[in-house]
């Protein structure tokens, strides 16, 4: 696994010509140094060399979703990258169950890698679908995989939302003695990245609806109707609530809520 990785990294490294030079080097190193402790009588356990996998897979692809960020998701080569960095990200699911049989990934990897994993698979999605928004023109070229990435990022979304299920019950069971982070927590909120995936993962299904409403097409892949008015009335009781005057607004919200609502 890591040889593939170290070769693919390789070849990142070799054909950068611009400032992420340095970071594919960086990422050549780690491997190598991986690669190394496979090959000798390391003390590390499996899991922690699969949590080092994990960090520079990561951190590799992150500088490929960069370049389509910066580059606006250039036509000529956005499908084919955010391809290659979906399977690299699914990649690491399918290592963890192969040497690590009897664990499931959010043992083998830990929450917080896990959630990673989904969520920059989700947040791609979205990006490249919030660039392209309002060009009908590139939409309509290709339909199906506008559908396709729509419905990629809501689940993957919606699977890093629930990697964590929410743990509190009752104000008894709390570790904590502040009423806003309990209030967080008993929502399954996190950290900001969560809400982030809230509102990404409502949009989408706003956007999802509108597609409908504007009859260019019609998903039966999930209840997205359902999935964005929870998220959006969440979005909305946190925002108003524990996250008051913390810099998020709840305007766009709550006028997506209303469309969705209205369909």
């Amino acid at each position: 696994m890591v040889a593939t990785l170290l070769a693919t990294v390789k070849d990142k490294y070799r054909n950068c010509k611009d400032s992420n030079r340095e970071c594919y080097f960086d990422c050549d190193k780690r491997c190598s140094f991986l690669l190394e402790k496979l090959s000798t009588n390391t003390t590390d356990s499996i899991q922690h060399l699969l949590q080092q996998f994990t960090h520079i897979v990561l951190d590799f692809t992150f500088i490929d979703e960069n370049i389509l960020v910066n580059q606006d998701f250039p036509e000529s080569i956005s499908a084919s990258v955010i391809q290659s960095v979906f399977n690299d990200l699914e990649n690491i699911l399918t290592v963890a169950k192969t040497i690590l049989p009897d664990q499931q990934p959010i043992d083998s990897l830990g929450e917080e890698l896990l959630e990673c994993i989904y969520w920059r698979k989700g947040a791609l999605y979205y990006m490249y679908c919030k660039t392209i928004e309002n060009d009908k023109d590139r939409i309509n070229k290709d339909i199906q995989q506008y559908e396709k990435y729509l419905v990629n990022g809501i689940e993957n979304l919606k699977m890093m939302l629930e990697t964590r299920k929410p743990v509190v019950k009752d104000r008894s069971d709390a570790v904590t003695e502040d009423e806003d982070t309990f209030d967080l927590i008993k929502s399954g909120i996190y950290s900001d990245t969560h809400v982030l995936a809230l509102i990404y993962g409502s949009e989408i299904c706003y956007w999802l609806d509108k597609c409908d409403k504007e009859n260019l097409f019609q998903t039966n892949h999930l209840n997205y109707k359902q999935i964005g008015e929870c998220y959006l009335k969440l979005y909305i009781h946190v925002v108003n609530g524990p996250l008051k005057n913390q810099g998020w607004s709840v305007e766009n919200a709550e006028s997506m809520l209303k469309s969705i609502k209205e369909s």
